[in-house]
């Protein structure tokens, strides 16, 4: 059986599964649960509560990793994707009409570098405490996609160096002292 094409071409960035990710820490935390709830039986009964906890917790995790419930980003060659719950959002490059970009800072201004840029006097919030919101409408669609961080999955800058190669003009920048409302 010949592999089937993606419609939006060759896969360049993505943010992974954190499915499987959710899915690994669920059984984690059940087998855990399970280990207390056994060690209950020689030791104090709160210690089985506990145990309960865990396993209902991570059956939770289980149940979200299984049902797809976190969100995965693609960038592709003609175009990207937003798939939640087993729904695909998708847009192509040429359908693009507008990007704005939103930076806010995660948790104050430590680890922020705070840059003037000297051609134009404007300024710019870089580092690992400076979260991203990229909105991308266009082709009838919308995605809203949040990353940044100490360890993103998709590096904001790589993203928007992306979308500003291939929707020219149409990517708009916010800092975080600068507010933005996107009508629809």
């Amino acid at each position: 059986m010949a592999k089937q094409k993606d419609s939006l071409g060759k896969l360049l960035m993505t943010s992974g599964n954190p499915n499987a990710a959710i899915f690994a820490c669920g059984i984690g935390l059940i087998a855990f649960g399970f280990v207390l709830g056994i060690a209950a039986l020689f030791t104090t009964v709160y210690l089985f509560g506990v145990g309960a906890f865990f396993v209902i917790v991570g059956g939770i995790g289980v149940f979200a990793g299984l049902t797809g419930q976190a969100t995965t980003f693609e960038v592709r060659s003609k175009g990207i994707r937003s798939v939640r719950r087993g729904e695909a959002t998708e847009i192509r490059w040429d359908e693009i009409k507008r990007v704005v970009v939103q930076k806010s800072l995660l948790g104050g201004d430590q680890s922020v570098m705070r840059i003037t840029n000297l051609g134009d006097g404007t300024q710019e919030y870089r580092g690992e405490k400076v979260m991203y919101e990229f909105t991308i409408a266009g082709g009838g669609e919308k995605i809203v996609y949040r990353c940044g961080g100490p360890n993103p999955s998709v590096h904001p800058r790589t993203l928007l160096s992306k979308l500003e190669e291939h929707a020219r003009g149409k990517v708009t920048v916010h800092e975080p002292d600068q507010e933005v409302y996107f009508d629809d």
